[in-house]
């Protein structure tokens, strides 16, 4: 959206104007002034844009032979394929000659293709796509209104450390297809040869912003610091964030393209190879002025509490937060192994140590004599503050050697994991906590997102903060030399009630995908984008927030209200659906689990929710459009054990083995139904979770070894199936390794409930 220009006086406050007469823009403009004195420029400066983290698209050149090469665009990525393209070597330099365009920043996901466009936008929406295409849109119509003459964007290798940024420049190609180094110096010179005032007027958002500061750095060493007349950054985490911890840590979903949702092993594994990631950690001076810890750690958990011995119940300095990084105690190991992204992985020290010194040059950085410096802050959205770490569990089955097949066998075992979940607050703008994002600027203005999505405008998170109306106005009254203060939305002062309202957050863990839906058919959750590999957020209920871990995912929406649940399969597994209230420190309390659901890479499972009330889950186990069964929430073992029969009569497995498993289950059950009208007749009848309360006395030990003798039964029986395709020529036999592991799991809860 374009801001049609308010015909009115420019302003200028009593700093800013002792600022243009004295050539000092680093003081303060509290934007309340008088009227102008000093003769402005015709045309403000030319503008050059920095953009942030993955805001550029990166290039491969891959060689067929006979001196030709196939171009391959690696970011953003239509397929896995393309991430390993982005690896780093050791010495921090590429291991692939990548190169960008120039001005090759993103617009919008997938702009580069018409069909793959339309499509993503039917996906996500207009906002999930979008990127940098409407600030581009907007840039351009200051230069068609003769409002400013020139701006160029300046799109660069992201996986280097910002200062490496400046001082060696990023490959680009050129308008005649050779490649060559590029350097922001040289493009702000150009822009400066051109320029009304002889000056640039930089714009940069996200990680730009540190580029911006780095690149000041460097022209004031050389004295070339008056080539620049202001500084705007936009969301710029200036101190770094919490979200990156878990990018870094486990490819959490984090990204200045936060809506493309690329999170693997793979991808895990190649970022921590990247210098530029590095710099968006928490630096010592976060953890310094920032009061929230930055980890927390679950003291009683087995594994949880192994990383509270080392570091304390919750990190709030920088020292233990960078031995946790490293991993200085050598737990990440014992928290499992490079293939579970709930386990952390150590991080590089040197890489560390390069982003520390970074910060150190940067978090205390003083504008050059005459150049005036803004942040634009976004608040409102919900941003992770802190990562809580707990211990949980699951079954996981293992293949055995043909030895063991029809034997008793540890095939199956139930497997600690390192959880870990997002606690979050208000005071950011969905990816930068305001803190970060002001540092020691002084003049400061912050965009209140929350206010401006309640009253019916479009969703601005920090993906797409340059796009808000609200900020391109502001620039333009800065731009113009008018007094912003009486923009909507936009305020010098912090808007208040930084912690979270109460709130309810449905999660899922699993591989499933979630999407809430509100009554007026708003959408907020985690969608395929056909044609790539990968999936996007949207976020578009009022109030909403998505958070992607691994194949957990967290929709947080308003608490009133009434709101329809759909979890789309995307792999067999075990479905556990939650529903938590968040209070005002972002801490969720747990109000309803749906657990041991089983899915497949077609099952949905539909319920809804209101005033925080849910009904049971109706699952499809098979995607026929028809019910198979429905999940509770219940610690009645008899109720439980019925949903089990259902559950497992609705999974595709061999008729032998629905027969077995039914008949083991319906002898438990008739113990159980006996062991309650025992129950009832002596009128033992307290309440617990929907049924009776039981005294089960001997038929308790009756029963578990019924279920220990089931379990030994599914383990035996997924060892079959593993060899059946080689030793019965794909007969199905046995309990496949996704239906098995789920059927241990409700094994594991139903013995729990006794």
């Amino acid at each position: 959206m374009v801001k049609t220009m308010r015909a009115r006086t420019p302003i200028l406050s009593v700093s800013m104007f002792f600022a243009l007469c004295v050539g000092v823009f680093g003081a303060r403009a509290p934007h309340a002034g008088a009227m102008l004195l000093y003769q402005l420029p015709s045309q403000p400066s030319n503008i050059l844009f920095i953009p942030g983290t993955e805001g550029s698209r990166l290039y491969y050149r891959n060689p067929i032979g006979l001196g030709v090469a196939i171009e391959r665009q690696v970011w953003e990525p239509d397929y896995h394929t393309d991430i390993p393209y982005l690896v780093m070597n050791a010495d921090g330099t590429s291991r692939y000659p990548l190169y960008t365009k120039e001005n090759d920043i993103i617009g919008s996901l997938y702009g580069n293709n018409a069909i793959e466009s339309q499509i993503a936008k039917q996906r996500l929406g207009e906002g999930g796509v979008q990127v940098y295409g409407d600030f581009k849109d907007f840039m351009n119509n200051l230069v068609a209104s003769g409002t400013i003459k020139e701006w160029r964007a300046y799109p660069y290798d992201w996986r280097y450390d910002v200062r490496d940024v400046v001082n060696d420049g990023t490959f680009t190609e050129m308008p005649d297809h050779s490649i060559k180094r590029v350097y922001v110096e040289d493009v702000l010179e150009q822009l400066a040869s051109s320029s009304p005032t002889g000056q640039v007027t930089i714009i940069a958002h996200s990680n730009g912003g540190l580029v911006a500061k780095a690149l000041l750095q460097k022209l004031e060493a050389e004295g070339k610091s008056g080539l620049v007349d202001r500084l705007i950054m936009i969301g710029t985490p200036q101190w770094g964030t919490p979200a990156a911890i878990g990018a870094l840590l486990h490819a959490d979903n984090f990204s200045d393209v936060p809506n493309l949702i690329v999170n693997s092993t793979e991808e895990r594994a190649i970022t921590k190879t990247m210098p530029g990631p590095y710099d968006l950690l928490p630096s010592p001076t976060y953890l310094t002025h920032v009061a929230d810890p930055v980890a927390t750690f679950d003291q009683d958990g087995l594994l949880s509490g192994k990383f509270a011995i080392s570091f304390g119940g919750a990190i709030w300095s920088f020292l233990p937060f960078e031995n946790f990084l490293e991993d200085s105690d050598g737990l990440d190991a014992q928290a499992g192994g490079v293939a579970d992204l709930h386990a952390p992985v150590p991080l590089s020290a040197r890489l560390i140590d390069k982003a520390v010194a970074t910060h150190a040059a940067l978090d205390n950085w003083i504008p050059p004599h005459g150049v005036w410096v803004t942040t634009i802050v976004g608040w409102g959205q919900d941003t992770v503050k802190t990562l809580a770490y707990t211990t949980g569990s699951k079954i996981i089955c293992s293949p055995v050697p043909p030895s063991s097949v029809g034997l008793i066998s540890d095939a199956c075992a139930d497997t600690l994991e390192l959880e870990h979940t997002p606690v979050t607050t208000q005071d950011g703008d969905g990816t930068v906590v305001s803190a970060s994002a002001v540092g020691d600027t002084f003049d400061t203005l912050y965009f209140n997102a929350a206010r401006f999505w309640n009253d019916g405008n479009s969703n601005y998170t920090h993906q797409n903060l340059t796009a808000a109306a609200p900020i391109q106005n502001i620039i333009t009254d800065i731009l113009s030399y008018m007094d912003p203060s009486d923009e909507p939305y936009i305020t010098a002062d912090k808007p208040t009630n930084g912690a979270n309202p109460v709130k309810l957050r449905i999660s899922s863990h699993s591989p499933v995908n979630l999407v809430v839906t509100d009554a007026s058919g708003n959408q907020s959750g985690v969608l395929p984008i056909p044609g790539t590999d990968f999936s996007g957020v949207k976020q578009d209920i009022p109030g909403s927030s998505v958070q992607v871990f691994d194949d957990e995912q967290y929709v947080n929406i308003p608490q009133n209200g009434t709101y329809t649940i759909l979890a789309s399969g995307y792999a067999p597994g075990a479905a556990t659906i939650r529903l938590d209230t968040i209070g005002s420190g972002g801490v969720a309390s747990t109000t309803a689990t749906f657990a041991d659901i089983p899915t497949t890479a077609s099952s949905t499972i539909t319920f809804s929710v209101s005033n925080d009330t849910p009904t049971a889950p109706a699952v499809d186990l098979d995607g026929d459009g028809t019910t198979d069964f429905i999940a509770l929430d219940t610690a009645d073992p008899l109720a439980y054990v019925r949903f089990m029969r259902d559950a497992i009569k609705a999974m595709a497995l061999p008729k032998s083995e629905h027969f077995a498993l039914d008949a083991r289950l319906s002898l438990i059950e008739r113990q159980l139904t006996d062991e309650s009208k025992r129950d009832h007749g002596r009128g033992n009848v307290g309440q617990r979770g929907g049924g009776y309360r039981h005294d089960f006395g001997a038929v308790d030990s009756s029963v578990k070894l019924e279920l220990d003798l089931l379990a030994r039964y599914v383990e035996n029986q997924f060892a079959l199936e593993e060899h059946a395709s080689t030793r019965w020529h794909n007969a199905q036999i046995g309990i496949p390794t996704a239906e098995a592991e789920t059927i241990l799991g409700m094994i594991n809860r139903l013995t729990s409930l006794l």
